[in-house]
């Protein structure tokens, strides 16, 4: 699997969302949007 540089949001049809770290794991089902947004957000700023 391709490794990316960040933490990402993945969204799903049904609005529940999770989030894809580093390494390529999904894990965070089911989260708000605001909520993933917010461990994305902390994660990627920690890896500055």
């Amino acid at each position: 699997m391709k490794e990316i540089d960040e933490w990402v949001v993945i969204e799903q049809p049904c609005g529940c969302c999770g989030v894809k770290n580093k390494d390529g794991t999904v894990w965070g089902y089911p989260m708000v949007k605001g909520a993933a947004e917010a461990v994305v957000d902390f994660a990627n700023w920690l890896g500055r």
